[in-house]
């Protein structure tokens, strides 16, 4: 009986723990090379986790040379796909360090999980060059690689010369030891420098630590690409090829390499640190630089990362295989001792058994630089670039100058600069359009130009011309770098101009409207309180977008002068502008369908077809702007230029309905008009004065105002009515004592009374 509760007690004890135990799986590209690294170091975990109880099984599966066909790159889509996906299918993913941007955003922040003292020990600057982005530690290195020179001691104790420390000592020591060869043997097949500039990332490598290394000093930041360092190393490492080295050697790829070197072919090469048969009679060193000060390395690498939407239980799991891959007993014993590897652990250079092992001497003196992946987006595509640019260098006689200006305008933002030719130009058409409008729109209230203003009071006019430069003057923000407020700041000019373009229109056609009804009452009485709320509504959108910051949009051009365009990539802004629209949209249907109502109202006739051609330029400018910023303009100079012009004819518009259309009317009527037309302009004046009314008298002067013709009757159907409105020339707009053909003073004492 005690045997079966053993048993039983046995069995469920076992079954708690497969019920506890948990599965994680590990995702890993590498080379062929190292695929069996990453299983022993899967098995040691599964090991270790047997022997203290974890209940953790790790599975690796691992994307190589040998089971797959992917690139480098092909690989880095697929992990971002996954990640992108939220696909659980993988807790834990070892990644090339190129890639700690684009992965950063979906993986767990270390500094979080892991306890202090076993982030200290990868306090190097290598460690978090590559680790850490945003201030966020999304990774740890499990070994870092290094480019070296390594240099063949064999012919440089032969000929007594040093291993070079600068790259014109590299020069002169191999055109040295080249030409004796060749004295001996003329058909020596000694390879002074090999370059490594592949069709293959290994050429970003190569590209990025030359120029580094023609720094001033060691503390120097990477030389700009337009700067005379930049410069000098390009010019330098053309005379290399073509002194100690050719241009097959130079872009050979690293099956060629490795042959040379096994069979101690190469003089000098460079490449990554590496270990195996043939290099006994090679010595790695810190490659060359401009002085003796002065090195550069390429770093690289694996990182270990967790994402960070899998399930709580798994990332805790997660933390304690990161935690035992990245431990300095592991890597001690397995990066260094076995695999002859760099661990990103500095300590560990200083110990004198680790030293047995590797390059102490190396590490502790290399300068490394990474690759450009952390300044840019799509590293993949900027690097394929950059690649494609420098061959044309380094293989069709390309300038230096040349390339190093299409390199840097990769990456280089150009913009609208009013001090170019091109941006001088551009500025000063807005300046001129925006004197000319505003000496336009001045000149308008002298009582010698009344003729051209008799439909809008000064105040409206004055709103209707302030709408008018905002837009225009809205362009200013286009120049110059932009910025979250210049974007939000121009944005909000333009959206008030065209409210403050729509505000007078829309009030003088509601007041106009050829029926007596409250809601006219209420428009003709209140007319401020309209226009401040459609001004409020405007102004509380315009709150909304504070809390909607713009981005700047990189567009790459077909010359790759790149340049950004304000764009709001948040839902909360894309609702904010389409009530934008929704508004503008409305206000103008309305616009438009009073217009059709009051087409043959004969106080206004001239003004109304004015205002129409008006609105219909507006709206087509509208959809010009909107359409612009959808389609893809790939030269910054052609997409500012036209939203410019756009807005300039915008502008203009309003300009045609004040002068060039009521020329064109004026000039169509008779001269004895004039009278005619000072009416209409004291009927403005009094509409001016609406808001001193006595209440009491409101609707007695409303209704002495507009009254209807005894032959008209209205429809009770709205759309027949608004036809009929349309049609029907007996609506009478002006009092009943209103005489056409009486003196001036007659038709001010007659709107004495009046609103």
């Amino acid at each position: 009986m005690k045997l079966k509760i053993q048993y039983l007690f046995a069995f469920i004890l076992l079954f708690s723990r497969i019920i506890r135990a948990i599965s994680i799986n590990i995702a890993v590209y590498s080379y062929l090379s190292y695929a069996q690294l990453h299983n022993e170091m899967v098995n040691e975990f599964n090991k270790y986790s047997k022997e203290n109880n974890l209940d953790i099984t790790l599975n690796l599966t691992l994307f190589s040379d040998e089971n797959t066909t992917y690139a480098i790159n092909d690989f880095g889509s697929t992990i971002e796909y996954l990640l992108k996906k939220k696909s659980r299918k993988y807790d834990l993913y070892i990644y090339d360090v190129i890639y700690t941007r684009k992965y950063a955003n979906y993986l767990i922040d270390l500094k979080e999980y892991l306890p202090p003292e076993h982030i200290n020990l990868y306090n190097s600057k290598d460690s978090q060059k590559v680790s850490v982005y945003n201030n966020r530690l999304v990774g740890l290195p499990i070994f870092l690689k290094y480019d070296g020179l390594y240099s063949n001691i064999e012919y440089l104790q032969k000929y007594n010369k040093n291993i070079p420390k600068t790259w014109d000592e590299l020069i002169e020591t191999g055109k040295y030891i080249l030409e004796q060869e060749k004295m001996i043997n003329e058909n020596s097949q000694l390879i002074g420098y090999n370059g490594l500039f592949p069709n293959f990332e290994n050429t970003m490598c190569s590209i990025y630590e030359f120029i580094y290394s023609f720094r001033d000093t060691p503390e120097s930041p990477f030389p700009n690409f337009k700067s005379n360092n930049a410069l000098e190393a390009l010019n330098k490492l053309d005379k290399i090829k073509k002194e100690i080295s050719s241009d097959q050697i130079f872009q050979a790829n690293e099956g060629f390499n490795a042959f040379n070197i096994f069979n101690g072919d190469m003089l000098f090469f460079k490449f990554w640190d590496i270990e195996g048969i043939g290099l006994e009679k090679y010595r790695m060193t810190p490659l060359p630089g401009k002085n003796l000060e002065t090195s550069g390395s390429c770093i690289g690498g694996y990182n270990i990362g967790i994402a960070n939407f899998i399930k709580k239980e798994n990332i805790e799991a997660s933390i304690k295989v990161l935690q035992f891959f990245t431990s300095l007993k592991q890597q001690k014993n397995i990066i260094i001792s076995r695999y002859k590897l760099f661990s990103g652990i500095k300590s560990l250079y200083q110990d004198k058994e680790v030293c047995s092992f590797i390059n102490c001497d190396f590490i502790q003196n290399v300068q490394s630089i990474h690759r450009p992946s952390y300044e840019v987006d799509d590293y993949d595509s900027y690097s394929t670039k950059v690649m494609n640019y420098f061959f044309e260098f380094l293989y069709k006689g390309q300038s230096a100058e040349e390339t190093l200006t299409k390199i840097d305008d990769i990456t280089r933002i150009y913009y609208y600069d009013p001090l170019t030719k091109f941006g001088l130009i551009m500025i000063s058409i807005i300046t001129i359009t925006v004197v000319v409008l505003l000496y336009t729109f001045i000149m308008i209230p002298i009582k010698k130009y009344e003729i051209f203003n008799n439909f809008f009071t000064n105040d409206q006019w004055v709103m209707y011309c302030s709408g008018t430069l905002l837009c225009l003057c809205s362009e200013y923000t286009k120049f110059g770098p932009l910025s979250n407020f210049k974007c939000q700041l121009g944005l909000s000019m333009l959206l008030f101009g065209i409210t403050f373009n729509i505000i007078p229109i829309l009030y003088k056609l509601i007041i106009h409207f050829p029926e007596k009804n409250e809601i006219k009452k209420w428009f003709v009485l209140n007319k401020n309180i309209f226009i401040m709320g459609i001004i409020s509504v405007e102004v509380f959108l315009n709150g909304f977008l504070i809390y909607s910051p713009f981005s700047n949009d990189i567009r790459i051009s077909c010359d790759n002068r790149n340049f950004n365009r304000c764009s709001m990539n948040s839902v909360f802004g894309d609702i904010t502008m389409l009530s934008y629209s929704i508004i503008k949209v409305f206000l103008i249907i309305i616009i438009l369908i009073l217009i059709f109502i009051e087409w043959n109202i004969k106080s206004i006739y001239e003004d109304i077809r004015a205002i129409l051609f008006t609105v219909y330029l507006e709206s087509l400018v509208i959809i010009l702007l909107i359409i612009i910023n959808y389609i893809k303009l790939n030269n910054y100079n052609v997409f500012y230029t036209i939203h410019t012009f756009i807005v300039i004819l915008y502008s203009l518009s309003n300009y045609i309905y004040v002068y060039i259309l009521r020329i064109f009317i004026v000039s169509r009527k008779p001269s004895n008009n004039y009278q005619y037309k000072l009416k209409e302009v004291n009927y403005n004046d009094m509409e001016a004065d609406t808001n001193n009314l006595n209440s009491n008298d409101d609707e007695e002067n409303i209704n002495n105002n507009y009254y209807i013709n005894d032959h008209y009757i209205p429809h009770p159907n709205l759309f027949l009515r608004m036809i009929s409105y349309h049609y029907n020339p007996n609506i009478i707009i002006n009092s009943k004592s209103y005489n056409m053909t009486s003196s001036y003073d007659n038709i001010t004492s007659s709107y004495s009374n009046s609103i």
